[in-house]
């Protein structure tokens, strides 16, 4: 079910963003102004026209979808290793035909998307983010991340150990899916 309240509120009809070219200028805003956002979309404007698809389902979601920038309490590394990794989380929809462009944003917390991604409403648009800060975001998670290392990417049990393993772990083990589908 979509959301009543507007997607952007203010009126940047118009009006050109700031760019922000510097990332510590951006962890600084994450550390000062929680919480804050970002978007790659085509831009504020376009977003005006509704919120983000479930393209999976062909569902409308309450609200667009965001990643956010703010470090949680837990994180005990520095806030840039943790801006830098959420600024590339999806970094990649760059390469898409609409060419979306990352933003960062304020706003309202309506729900949640299919990928447990915040879905915000009355976003209020701060900035773009600029190519030279989204390079030094790259830089950073590529030089303080393992990337691509997720628990699918851990080693498989040897057979002899399989072999000890009750009939629940052998059957959920059958559904899982091909480990070459899913190369690390």
């Amino acid at each position: 079910m979509a959301s009543d309240a507007p997607m952007i509120i203010g009126d940047s009809r118009g009006v050109d963003l700031a760019v922000i070219n510097d990332f510590d200028e951006i962890v600084r805003l994450a550390e000062r102004r929680p919480p804050l956002f970002i978007r790659y979309s085509e831009g504020p404007e376009r977003d005006r026209e509704g919120p983000s698809m479930d393209y999976e389902s062909g569902m409308t979601l309450p609200g667009l979808s965001v990643t956010l920038l703010d470090p949680p309490a837990w994180w005990t590394r520095p806030a840039r290793d943790w801006v830098a990794r959420r600024m590339c989380k999806y970094a990649e929809l760059m390469q898409a035909p609409r060419q979306p462009q990352p933003w960062l944003l304020a706003g309202r917390e309506v729900g949640l998307g299919p990928d447990h991604e915040p879905l915000i409403a009355e976003a209020i648009a701060l900035a773009w983010v600029g190519p030279a800060a989204l390079a030094e975001a790259v830089r950073i998670y590529r030089q303080r991340f393992a990337v691509g290392q997720d628990s699918r990417c851990l080693p498989t049990r040897p057979a002899a150990e399989a072999e000890h393993t009750g009939p629940e772990r052998r059957a959920t083990a059958a559904m899982r899916p091909d480990h070459d589908a899913f190369p690390c």
